[in-house]
């Protein structure tokens, strides 16, 4: 199957995610994954100063 095919099926360019447990591990990279794919991130964590670095982290991105 194409390129094409599985960017249609499973593309998030555009789209919106919300990443519970974003600010480090695996959700911290799941949310890096997402915004360097196009999408629009929201980082939740119980924190707020985690997520603010989390979200100058990911600026860089996108």
């Amino acid at each position: 199957m194409s390129d094409s095919f599985y960017e249609e099926l499973f593309g998030v360019r555009g789209k919106v995610a919300l990443v519970t447990g974003g600010t480090r591990g695996i959700g911290l990279m799941i949310a890096e994954g997402l915004v360097r794919a196009g999408a629009r991130v929201y980082v939740a964590s119980r924190k707020v100063d985690a997520c603010v670095e989390t979200e100058r982290a990911l600026g860089q991105f996108g």
